[in-house]
Formats: C-alpha cells, sequence, structure tokens
C-alpha cells in the first residue's frame, strides 16, 4: 500500500465495482487510487463519473472542470463533462463541449450521438439524422446510435427506414430497451395499439 504505483490497482478495482454500479465501493477505491497519486486524471475522471451517476451534477461538473484546466484538449474528458451539463438541463453547454469533443477526435461515435440526442431532445430532426449517421459510420455496431436513429426516421414517417435501424440495433445488442420502444412508437403511430403494447412491454 505504500507504493506509488499500486494507484492502478486501486483504479481498476473502482471500474470493476463501477460496471456493478457498486459506486460507494468504487469511490473509495478511488479515494484510496488518489492517496497514493492525487495527479492521477483517470482516477479523478472516475470520480466524475461516479458524482453524476448518483446525482451530485454540481460536483462532478466542478471535478471534471478541474481536470480539464490540466487537459483542456481532452475530447473524453470534453465529452464526460458534457454529459454532466446535459444532466444539469444546461444543453447549448453540452452541445459546445461535444462539439469540441468531434473537432478534436472527428470519429468519436460516442458524442456523435449525444449530439444527435440533443438535436432530438430540440425536436432538430434533421440535425439529429446527421449526428446519428456520423455515429454508426464510425461504429457500426452502435446499437444506441441505430435505435436514436430508428427514432428520428418515426418522427419523419420513413417507417421503413426506422425498422431497418431497429433491425440493426436489435442485431448489434438484443438487450437494451431502446429498439423495442421505438418499435412500440412506429407501430402506435401506424394505429397497431396490440402491437406496440406489445413492444412496450419489450422494453420494460
Amino acid at each position: 500500500k505504500d507504493m506509488f504505483s499500486l494507484d492502478d490497482a486501486y483504479f481498476l478495482i473502482a471500474q470493476i465495482h463501477l460496471e456493478e454500479k457498486e459506486y460507494d465501493q468504487s469511490l473509495d477505491a478511488c479515494r484510496a487510487a488518489l492517496k497514493l497519486n492525487p495527479k492521477n486524471l483517470e482516477t479523478r475522471n472516475l470520480v466524475g463519473i461516479i458524482a453524476r451517476r448518483q446525482g451530485r451534477i454540481e460536483e462532478a461538473i466542478e471535478t471534471y472542470a478541474e481536470i480539464l484546466r490540466e487537459k483542456p484538449r481532452s475530447p473524453r474528458f470534453l465529452y464526460n463533462m458534457g454529459i454532466a451539463c446535459a444532466k444539469k438541463g444546461d444543453v447549448e453547454k453540452a452541445m459546445g463541449l461535444y462539439r469540441r469533443a468531434v473537432e478534436l477526435k472527428p470519429n468519436f461515435a460516442e458524442a456523435w450521438n449525444n449530439i444527435g440526442e440533443l438535436g432530438l431532445r430540440s425536436d432538430r430532426e434533421e440535425e439529429a439524422e446527421v449526428a446519428f449517421l456520423k455515429a454508426v459510420s464510425f461504429n457500426d455496431s452502435f446499437a444506441l446510435a441505430h435505435s436514436n436513429l430508428a427514432e428520428v426516421y418515426v418522427r419523419k414517417k420513413e417507417y421503413d427506414k426506422s425498422l431497418a435501424e431497429i433491425t440493426l440495433a436489435l442485431r448489434a445488442n438484443a438487450g437494451i430497451p431502446g429498439p423495442y420502444n421505438v418499435r412500440g412508437n412506429l407501430f402506435y403511430q401506424q394505429g397497431k395499439t396490440a402491437e406496440a403494447v406489445a413492444e412496450y412491454e419489450k422494453a420494460i
């Protein structure tokens, strides 16, 4: 425990707890890592993620802001700050952060997906479609982006395109609820109430 290099071991333990949604244990491991190496940006980033997932959004934003002062051109840290700002409801700032992230890393599929989600939230379907298409062009197995693209096509009443994207999303990951929910929306718009309910039940 006195060895400086062991901060990586604590960091990996923290990641395991984070994946299991054991946030308190993950935070304890992060604190142990930071005790050995207070300047480790990856560990501090993880602390921000934990704070965000526990609903401590302001704390997460402060954490990311400190990290970005030291590494302002990190696409990943900009992206994480964007997620926190979006959670806070600051859509304009979040969009700006995501845009900076993709300027620095044009193939950042997750950031393109989040740009699209903010576009959908603001009913800017055309902007959202462009962003989601970018996301899947860089990662064809990105199930969430395919599902979100399907939602765009439902809103535009382009049902064949929507079904095609739902198929791609489920092929990539049949365990996420989004594609079933979107297919429910599609059926509902078509007046197929029973089919819509069945899809919503799958999503739930």
